[in-house]
């Protein structure tokens, strides 16, 4: 459970550390912040539709962002099989 709340801004920093691909997804959740800057080691990622945040092996992202619709928005890794085995979540903004 990620928790924020509204009219706050935030870092949120995802790390993978395993030895496959992960993404964080959210389509509702994407909708529900305004996004300020996604980065990577290589710099700022442009988000103009942000979906999903991939991660490879070994790579962090950091997604800056201001929280502004209150709710409860379920999030998930993508890959395949990656939900089945628990890699899901909830955001709360509130």
């Amino acid at each position: 459970v990620l928790h924020f709340r509204q009219g706050q801004t935030y870092r949120l920093h995802l790390t993978n550390t395993g030895s496959e691909p992960h993404d964080f997804t959210s389509g509702t959740f994407f909708k529900a912040i305004a996004v300020q800057t996604l980065t990577s080691p290589k710099g700022d990622i442009s988000t103009p539709l942000l979906r999903s945040i991939g991660a490879a092996p070994g790579t962090s992202r950091d997604l800056f962002f201001l929280a502004v619709k209150p709710g409860m928005y379920p999030f998930d890794c993508n890959e395949p099989l990656h939900e089945i085995f628990g890699m899901k979540g909830h955001a709360i903004i509130d």
